[in-house]
């Protein structure tokens, strides 16, 4: 299961502090939560996603750090096949240097 952090959407995408808000609604839409930039404003509450929003926000938390390495074990289990492709073709396309097995 993707790790989230207690707090907000903001947070979980940069617990740091480090991008901007364009950085952050660059890499929502890269991995196609597009949807959700309107919860970058700091609110309080708790995050609520799906399963495979999760496993989004994980690959563009991933996108934002810029990783040596990058594992990513069924990062689209939960989504639909389409939603999937789509996602895998964007990370591995982000992640240029990255050797897919």
């Amino acid at each position: 299961q993707p790790v989230l952090f207690l707090g907000n959407l903001r947070h979980n995408l940069d617990p740091e502090g480090r991008h901007s808000d364009t950085e952050l609604r660059d890499a929502l839409a890269a991995v196609g939560l597009r949807s959700l930039c309107g919860a970058l404003a700091p609110t309080e509450g708790r995050l609520v996603l799906s399963q495979g929003q999760q496993q989004m926000l994980s690959a563009a938390r991933a996108l934002l750090r810029r990783p040596r390495v990058v594992l990513l074990d069924e990062v689209t289990a939960c989504l639909p096949s389409e939603a999937a492709k789509g996602a895998l073709q964007t990370l591995l396309g982000r992640f240029k240097d990255v050797r897919a097995t």
